[in-house]
């Protein structure tokens, strides 16, 4: 991605790369933080105005534009951020957009791995699982059933329902073809994804055309 730093619009962006604890940090708490994140970005706040110096980018910021684009987990952990700071009434959230690749909103088969191999010769396999499950709660987040996906669900309708269709609605949604972890139906009101030839759950962000695709909505 970071020949996107190349590609025609972004150099009129501060393209910023955000890291989080994606397996050991339940979705909500990774959610919290990273709206802590933004509200810190989009307001200009001192902690962001500091990062920016150190970074050799010093100067005012005020964002006409947030572009959010987010991978799998990343999907929901973006959009509940987006619908927290909706409730906390931010006013930033309104110039907010969303571009997703392989959202989880729809939850994956990872759970269904589990069940499968709970049984027979799978069942050593199946242990290990379940201690990487209690060290990693975000899997329970995942599962398709799961609290936090139909809260998510409901929370993104009801601000549709209130008139709020930006950001909750994203911009666009694309899947690998070979896409075996995350399941591929439309969630609320998103458009209809596109899939891609030829790509899976992991090569899906890092493929030549994904530059283009995120450049694209800049």
């Amino acid at each position: 991605m970071e020949d996107l730093l190349d590609a025609n619009g972004a150099e009129a962006a501060d393209v910023v790369f955000y890291g989080y604890s994606s397996l050991a940090a339940p979705a909500q708490n990774s959610a919290t933080l990273f709206l802590k994140f933004l509200n810190a970005a989009a307001g200009a706040e001192a902690s962001w105005m500091n990062t920016l110096f150190r970074a050799g980018a010093p100067g005012d910021r005020a964002y006409r534009d947030i572009l959010v684009v987010a991978h799998s987990l990343g999907a929901l952990v973006t959009r509940r951020a987006l619908l927290d700071a909706i409730s906390s009434d931010f006013g930033w959230v309104k110039r907010s957009r969303l571009l997703l690749f392989g959202p989880a909103h729809m939850g994956t088969r990872l759970p269904e791995l589990k069940a499968m191999l709970n049984s027979g010769a799978g069942s050593i396999l199946a242990d290990a699982f379940t201690f990487a499950q209690i060290k990693m709660p975000v899997i329970d987040d995942l599962a398709k059933d799961s609290d936090f996906l139909k809260d998510l669900l409901a929370d993104s309708q009801a601000a549709v329902d209130n008139g709020v269709d930006q950001p909750v609605r994203a911009e666009g949604v694309i899947f690998g073809q070979f896409d075996n972890i995350v399941i591929n139906r439309t969630f609320c009101r998103d458009p209809l994804a596109d899939v891609w030839d030829n790509e899976d759950h992991c090569s899906v962000c890092r493929a030549p055309q994904t530059v283009f695709a995120v450049a694209r909505h800049l």
